[in-house]
């Protein structure tokens, strides 16, 4: 499986996909890679791994920047803390932004979800 991001931390650890979608001050995708640590096992070798990025895992899982994913399927996560805020609709109320998350999905994603 690969995972496509769009940002990476210096140390090489993915930063969470459309993190700059915000629903009225809330930064509902910036939630730490809770996605990835789904498909961690985490123990003393982890903790004190040598290989930034690497991660402790028992399945074939690699992690990629979009722009260096060119003819492969891939899984673009989208970790949300709240699903109708992301799809802009405020808790108890009947609106609807015209702003969601969609609008944060790069164009690059956006055409290979089209093209594949």
């Amino acid at each position: 499986m690969i995972f496509g991001y769009e940002q990476f931390k210096k140390d090489g650890d993915p930063i969470d996909n459309c993190r700059d979608y915000v629903f009225e001050d809330w930064r509902i995708c910036d939630t730490g890679t809770i996605f990835l640590n789904m498909f961690q096992r985490v123990n003393y070798s982890y903790l004190f791994r040598k290989t930034p990025g690497e991660f402790n895992v028992g399945m074939s899982i690699k992690i990629r920047n979009i722009k260096d994913i060119k003819d492969e399927k891939y899984f673009f996560p989208i970790s949300v803390k709240e699903i109708s805020c992301a799809l802009g609709k405020k808790r108890h109320s009947k609106k609807i932004s015209e702003d969601n998350i969609f609008e944060y999905i790069p164009e690059k994603v956006l055409n290979d979800v089209r093209g594949k």
